[in-house]
């Protein structure tokens, strides 16, 4: 007998801890029924680490015939950590997979997992035709931040529309500026989220996004990636 989509979300949150995994892993990997097998994906999202959810996410993302279950299962290996197994797989599914949504959440997983490895991978999903994986590919690798970031991200920049309808005329860039007489180089922050310690509180100058476009549009942009 079949179970409903709901149903399995009830058992995989009242169940034993220790059995859910494997319960929506069976399901992941068996069950005839695609909404199932997506709801059982997004269930193993909160056990992307444990090694038998993993394999099925992995299992869902390079064979499940539906792209929705694929795309599911992407997402779902985007909120655990990197390994060499997670990072193939979402690699090759921006690569090759048939599904440009699959395609977009692969690459939102890889940068998601922040591993340097997919930055071959992502450096050619920045320069595809389809926008929403280019915009994409860009953020994760500002998210993963390698030496290579700025060549590769400048390259994107200067081709920015493969149709060539359109062209980037203007660059803001935003960086830290810190006084050197009070701050040593050691001590500078060296990411946005550095800027989160209590020891710069009030320590801070920057423009109004009330009244600064350039400014606004940068929160804006911080927003989204943290």
């Amino acid at each position: 007998m079949g179970i409903k989509a709901t149903d399995l979300r009830s058992r995989a949150v009242t169940g034993a801890p220790d059995d859910r995994p494997m319960l929506l892993a069976n399901v992941l990997m068996n069950d005839a029924d695609a909404t199932l097998r997506r709801t059982a994906a997004w269930g193993l999202s909160e056990y992307a680490d444990n090694d038998i959810a993993m394999k099925a996410l992995v299992s869902a993302l390079t064979r499940d015939s539906d792209p929705a279950v694929r795309e599911m299962a992407a997402w779902s290996l985007g909120n655990g950590n990197a390994n060499s197994l997670t990072v193939n797989a979402l690699s090759s599914a921006v690569h090759s997979d048939a599904s440009e949504n699959v395609k977009a959440t692969a690459v939102w997983a890889l940068g998601s997992l922040g591993d340097d490895n997919a930055i071959n991978i992502l450096a050619e999903a920045s320069v595809i035709k389809n926008a929403r994986i280019r915009k994409r590919a860009s953020g994760a690798i500002g998210s993963i931040e390698p030496r290579e970031a700025p060549k590769i991200l400048l390259q994107t920049l200067r081709d920015p529309d493969p149709d060539n309808m359109w062209q980037i005329f203007y660059l803001g860039i935003y960086l830290f500026a810190y006084n050197t007489q009070h701050v040593t180089a050691a001590e500078a922050p060296k990411t946005w989220k550095d800027l989160l310690d209590p020891k710069w509180k009030d320590q801070l100058a920057v423009g109004h996004p009330g009244y600064s476009g350039s400014i606004g549009v940068m929160c804006v942009v911080l927003r989204k990636m943290y």
